[in-house]
Formats: C-alpha cells, structure tokens, sequence
C-alpha cells in the first residue's frame, strides 16, 4: 500500500504544476487584471481550490502511514479516490467555469465536498490506529 502513498506525493506536484500553468493562463489569455471584481474573485477562487487540492495531495504523499487495519485501511483508501476525483473535478470546473458572472460553480462546490469527505476519511479513524 506504499504506492498510495507515492501516488498522492506524484500526483500533488503535478498538480502544483498545473496550479502554475492555470495562473499563466489567467494572466496571459483572460487577462485577469482586467476583469470585473466578480468574475475575476471567482477566477482566482478556482485556482487557488486547485493549490489546495495539490497541497493536501502532498501532505498526504509526506505523512500517510496505511493502517493494518482493514477497516481503517479501506477508508483511508476511499479517502484518497475522493481526494483524486475531487482535484480533477477542480481542474475540470476551472477549465469550465470560469470566467462568468454566475456565482453558482456546480463543479467547485462538488469537488470541494469530495475534498471534506476524503480528508474526513483519513482523519476521523486514525487516531483510533495504534499500530500506525
């Protein structure tokens, strides 16, 4: 169960670089500075969600220990599908979402609640982990 482990610390700096690419693209193609206050508020809101998501993938690539508990074991999995499919959905809705004046980001608000629900699944039981 090491891989997830290296999985998520992979997959945290990926996403760190496309957190970098999704400034340069704010910067240079939809000219964020020149926006409206509202529209480039939620622009910035989506890219940062994206720095969040890479910073819990790293943080969870540095310190996950995998229980040899299976019933922990199996949520602390879950918690790391919930945490993948949530940053690609971030990504996915940065792409989609913005910019509009539409306050309501059906993909942000989704991805965001997966990222609680998979950091909640890593989180709840560990401290009832002894051998961890």
């Amino acid at each position: 169960m090491n891989y997830l482990k290296g999985f998520h610390l992979v997959f945290g700096f990926i996403i760190l670089i496309v957190f970098l690419m999704t400034g340069q693209y704010m910067r240079h193609q939809l000219h964020v500075g020149d926006m409206e206050l509202g529209p480039r508020a939620l622009t910035r809101a989506g890219h940062i969600y994206i720095l969040l998501a890479s910073l819990l993938n790293l943080a969870l690539g540095a310190y996950l220990k995998i229980s040899q508990r299976n019933f922990i074991k199996i949520f602390q999995v879950i918690g790391s599908i919930l945490i993948i499919i949530a940053t690609g959905l971030l990504i996915y809705s940065f792409m989609t979402e913005v910019p509009r004046t539409d306050i309501e980001r059906h993909y942000s608000r989704l991805a965001l609640y997966g990222l609680l629900a998979g950091t909640l699944c890593h989180s709840v039981l560990s401290p009832f982990d002894q051998q961890a």
